[in-house]
């Protein structure tokens, strides 16, 4: 919350923009986007990644990750929620990534933007 505070929070309906340095990567919660400065809204990237963020918000990808969250906690002796965090954290981006494009050439594989979070996040 402190980030809403402190940042210019701008209001684009349906949804809140956050701008603010502390952001490494853009990203989204509930009806907020946070974005960090150095990602220019105005370039083909940036447009991506918002239209990817308003994927998040319209496919209410928050709400599932709470829910899961707080399932987890309550069962966090069972791996199976801990994996399950996982791969819906993996569906939720390839859903993102395929809905702002449904005009795509190859409709059946990921986009750039769902990719790079694939190799970065499968790392871990």
């Amino acid at each position: 919350m402190s980030i809403v505070r402190n940042n210019p929070v701008q209001y684009v309906k349906p949804y809140w923009f956050v701008v603010s340095e502390k952001v490494m990567s853009p990203f989204s919660f509930f009806r907020y986007i946070f974005w960090n400065r150095e990602t220019r809204l105005e370039s083909p990237e940036g447009q991506q990644i918002l239209q990817h963020e308003l994927a998040h918000l319209t496919e209410k990808h928050s709400i599932d990750k709470l829910l899961l969250e707080v399932i987890t906690a309550f069962c966090w002796i069972n791996p199976f929620f801990h994996l399950m965090k996982r791969e819906l954290a993996l569906i939720h981006e390839f859903i993102a990534d395929k809905k702002p494009r449904p005009m795509a050439r190859w409709p059946h594989t990921p986009g750039p933007y769902c990719r790079w979070r694939w190799v970065t996040h499968s790392s871990r």
